[in-house]
């Protein structure tokens, strides 16, 4: 658990669906879609910098007013997009209650 007021990070991976040889349009439309949301594209690279069993990472974007960054690339053939996103948190200040349960019914 993080100190009062010292951030930690909410991370979420996810797999797009693409044949190979359209991951490179999928990857192109989505840099230009964050692009489009204030994203800067901060890292650019090609799959040959990448070693062989990891994911070729084709971008990295950062949304420097949240902080959010986004990662995506092209995974092991045919294993679609993997797109990476972390969020920036605080840890609540001391003292707060925790959320209190309801009951539905």
């Amino acid at each position: 658990m993080a100190d009062e007021g010292e951030a930690y990070q909410l991370s979420s991976g996810v797999l797009l669906k693409a044949e190979d040889d359209k991951r490179p349009e999928v990857l192109r439309a989505l840099r230009e879609k964050l692009a489009g949301e204030g994203f800067k594209i901060t890292s650019l690279a090609s799959g040959s910098d990448a070693q062989p069993t990891a994911p070729t990472w084709e971008f990295d974007a950062v949304h420097e007013p949240d902080g959010y960054t986004v990662s995506a690339g092209a995974s092991k053939p045919g294993q679609g997009v993997s797109v990476m996103v972390v969020l920036p948190c605080q840890a609540p200040p001391t003292g707060a209650a925790s959320p209190t349960p309801t009951a539905t019914g």
